[in-house]
C-alpha cells in the first residue's frame, strides 16, 4: 500500500540522492498526497 508518508520517504531517500539533491524536507506530506492524486492514486479512509 503506498501512502504519501512513504511516498515522501521515497522521495527523499531514493530519488532526490539519486539525482544528487540533498536538501532536508524537500517536500512535505501534503505536497506528496497531492502528488500521489496526480498519477491516480485516491485516498480514502478504512472502516472497521
Amino acid at each position: 500500500m503506498t501512502t504519501p508518508l512513504k511516498f515522501k520517504e521515497f522521495i527523499k531517500e531514493k530519488l532526490l540522492v539519486n539525482s544528487g539533491i540533498l536538501k532536508k524536507n524537500i517536500i512535505s506530506i501534503a505536497t506528496a498526497a497531492r502528488w500521489l492524486n496526480v498519477l491516480g492514486y485516491f485516498f480514502q479512509s478504512q472502516k472497521q
